[in-house]
Parts: C-alpha cells; structure tokens; sequence
C-alpha cells in the first residue's frame, strides 16, 4: 500500500497524480493512465471512527492489431484453401470480424455463404477466381477508435476461354 495523497497534498513522486476538495468530496486524478494504474484505490477520512471506501480502477485499452503475426497479402492457386489469420490486443480483448473490402458475400465452404466471419482466422475451403479481392478483418471492443488491416487475396486459376 501506498499513500498517494494527504488532503491536496501530493505524497508520492508521480507528477501524473492530483487530489482535489469539491463539495463534500475528496476527488483522485490520474492523467495518462497506464495498464499499471490498474487495482484498487482506498480513500480514508481520518475520523472517529474511521471513514474508508475502496474502489476498483480498470483501464481499458483499445484494439491494435499485432501486424507481425497477422497475415499479410495471400496468393494461392484455385481450389486451394486460402487462411488469413489477425491478432489484435486490447482489454476487453478485441473480437474480430472479417467482411470483404467491397461488402459483397463471400464463400467460406461449398454451402456457407456470408457477409462476415468472426474470428481471428478465416479459412475460406476451396478458392475460385471470384474468391480473390481485398478483406478486412476489423478489432473491435467497446473502446474506440475500432481498427482494421487491408488483406489482399489473390487466386491464380487457369487461363479460360469465354464465349461473347
């Protein structure tokens, strides 16, 4: 246990605490919170008897995606299975969707067709020269701003002939 405050007067050496006095309430400010920050606080008015409340501080975090172990542009050959993996990081930990850059359905196996998939890896069975185009996978938490990474999918297929 630490003592951060004494009425307004600051004990402990971190410029980024204050107490102020307003009303008939003591009020703690802590600028440019860090995960460090987090745990419980203890307010104590020294009366007779002693007056104390405790509170918990949890500081969210909002979603990044980890660009290391996320994937970066995919190319694969038609009627391979195509995989796109992204790692984001947050608290509360991120959810991610994915959905294509055009907003068009895309084909997760012969009889799944949907306009996002969630989770952090998208596994799409058995590609087609339609399959190729740009995908989103977008972290998302409840804290903002959201975030997303651009995946290009590139399907190589055979040369065809079409009738006009």
């Amino acid at each position: 246990r630490t003592v951060l405050t004494v009425a307004t007067q600051v004990i402990t050496k971190n410029p980024r605490i204050s107490s102020t006095q307003e009303a008939q309430a003591w009020v703690l400010t802590i600028t440019s919170l860090t995960k460090k920050d987090q745990g419980i606080y203890m307010c104590q008015v020294n009366t007779k008897p002693v007056r104390k409340q405790m509170g918990y501080l949890h500081v969210v975090v909002p979603p990044v995606i980890n660009d290391m172990s996320s994937s970066s542009d995919v190319t694969v050959d038609e009627g391979s299975e195509a995989v796109m993996r992204c790692e984001a990081s947050g608290d509360p930990q991120p959810i991610i969707r994915w959905v294509r850059e055009d907003g068009s359905r895309f084909t997760i196996n012969s009889s799944l067709t949907v306009e996002e998939h969630v989770g952090d890896t998208l596994r799409l069975w058995s590609t087609s020269h339609s399959t190729s185009g740009a995908f989103l996978c977008i972290a998302t938490n409840g804290v903002p701003p959201s975030v997303s990474k651009r995946i290009l999918l590139t399907v190589n297929f055979a040369p065809r002939i079409v009738d006009e």
